[in-house]
């Protein structure tokens, strides 16, 4: 398998994911349960980011899928850049900051 063919399915197999996740995108609510959600998977998140130690600060993610740790960091007052691989994760991680 080719290095381009390779990205073509991790990208792929993080596009259905974010598809499947976010059955109602753009939805504040929706983003609200998928916090909530995350918070109990990974509850240790909130602490290791330390949002507010961001503010004023420029954060750049690589690998920023839904927008979780986005939020996080714009709330605190943080200039963020996130990429990821997955197109459509991008695009649910813009609407849920435009949210």
């Amino acid at each position: 398998m080719s290095d381009q063919a390779s990205i073509a399915a991790v990208a792929g197999y993080w596009s259905r994911r974010a598809g499947a996740a976010c059955a109602e995108p753009g939805t504040r609510a929706r983003f609200e349960t998928l916090d909530r959600q995350r918070q109990a998977l990974a509850p240790h998140i909130q602490a290791f980011a330390d949002f507010p130690r961001w503010t004023d600060r420029r954060v750049l993610e690589i690998g920023c899928g839904l927008g979780e740790d986005a939020a996080g960091f714009v709330r605190a007052g943080a200039e963020y850049t996130g990429i990821d691989v997955s197109l459509a994760s991008v695009r649910i991680a813009r609407r849920r900051l435009a949210a």
